[in-house]
């Protein structure tokens, strides 16, 4: 990280990253988020290092904010939370993670095997406090989004019929185990949700789905 403070403390570009193989880059207006095998970077766009850190993490996936960074090792128990400072929380998960994601005002949820169930996912408020969680009693939970004020969540999961994959995408509140919206994606996966403002996306192999919080297509 030595060598990219160097390079970038005068705020130029092209800019050389020497530490690790970059995995990805995201753009969030007026910075840059780049996650390699070793470190995640903030760079202006100007050039200038904003904050590097070592996560140490085998597979290291990144998901963003406009003012966040969550990296979490994937099937591992660690998560990294940053804001525009640095690091701002190191979160310790029972079980391994599959999937996580952070919402805009911090709140942050993790998908985890379970016990008594296939797959669960669990809320929490940026401080850290259990809000909410769900269970998935068959299907393989692999995507969640968060809505910005905090207050719902998207969830996907994977059922296994015969010699097909079909998905299944519903939105909770946080008052009730059942669904306020159910959409059912055959013979697909949803490979990603992302949260944009008054509703979300849903991305599977061959098809975008934009779907508002409160449930309309």
């Amino acid at each position: 990280a030595s060598n990219l403070i160097s390079a970038l403390g005068a705020g130029k570009y092209p800019i050389e990253l020497t530490a690790g193989n970059t995995l990805n880059v995201v753009s969030k207006g007026s910075y840059y988020y780049v996650l390699t095998d070793t470190e995640i970077y903030s760079v202006s766009n100007s050039g200038k290092l904003m904050y590097s850190y070592t996560h140490g993490f085998e597979k290291p996936i990144l998901k963003t904010t406009s003012t966040r960074a969550l990296v979490f090792d994937q099937g591992k128990t660690e998560a990294l939370i940053f804001n525009s400072r640095g690091l701002k929380s190191t979160v310790n998960s029972e079980k391994e993670i599959i999937n996580a994601n952070i919402g805009e005002n911090g709140t942050y949820a993790l998908i985890t095997p379970d016990d008594n169930y296939t797959a669960a996912v669990r809320v929490y408020k940026k401080n850290g406090k259990p809000v909410y969680q769900w269970f998935s009693s068959d299907d393989m939970i692999n995507n969640v989004a968060i809505s910005g004020r905090g207050n719902k969540i998207a969830v996907s999961a994977i059922s296994y019929g015969v010699g097909s994959y079909d998905s299944r995408l519903c939105v909770f509140g946080f008052k009730s185990a059942n669904a306020e919206y159910t959409k059912d994606f055959k013979n697909t996966i949803i490979y990603e949700l992302t949260s944009h403002g008054s509703g979300f996306s849903a991305v599977t192999q061959n098809s975008y789905n934009f779907i508002t919080w409160g449930g309309k297509q």
